[in-house]
């Protein structure tokens, strides 16, 4: 077999293989969407990158553990993407990374859409002013009239 031929059955290689998308599940069960704020567990298996690949990638997780990202995407494996910026001191500056989601644990809901903020503080409005409507309260030491 030649390098731009196409690994054949008979070659005794494996060409089942294809890799099965992650379900979109932090390492506690809860459902992960993009704009969830997650906290990175630990440094996935780069073992099957190239060693130049790994000395590159593993300080860039090492740096991401403990940390809180936003999850800015999945792509079509499940793995959640998360794009940050290190101190220009450590490593070099802007970065994306794909990481397993069992690798992350949600601590907080995705960010609010304006519109959707707008609509809770008109939805609190209201019902107040209905609130408001009913019969005066009593106020302590003082009796119906």
């Amino acid at each position: 077999m030649n390098a731009i031929e196409r690994p054949e059955e008979s070659d005794n290689i494996d060409v089942s293989y294809q890799m099965n998308e992650y379900p979109r599940v932090d390492a506690g069960g809860a459902t992960l969407q993009t704009g969830d704020v997650v906290r990175t567990l630990s440094v996935p298996d780069l073992s099957g990158m190239c060693a130049e690949g790994q000395l590159e990638s593993r300080p860039v997780f090492e740096y991401l553990v403990g940390r809180r990202k936003t999850i800015t995407g999945f792509n079509a494996f499940g793995l959640a993407e998360l794009v940050f910026t290190i101190p220009p001191d450590r490593l070099r500056n802007r970065h994306s990374v794909w990481i397993e989601p069992y690798l992350l644990k949600k601590v907080r809901r995705r960010a609010r859409t304006l519109e959707a903020v707008t609509a809770e503080l008109k939805q609190h409005a209201e019902q107040t002013d209905s609130a408001n409507t009913c019969a005066p309260r009593r106020t302590s030491g003082t009796s119906p009239a």
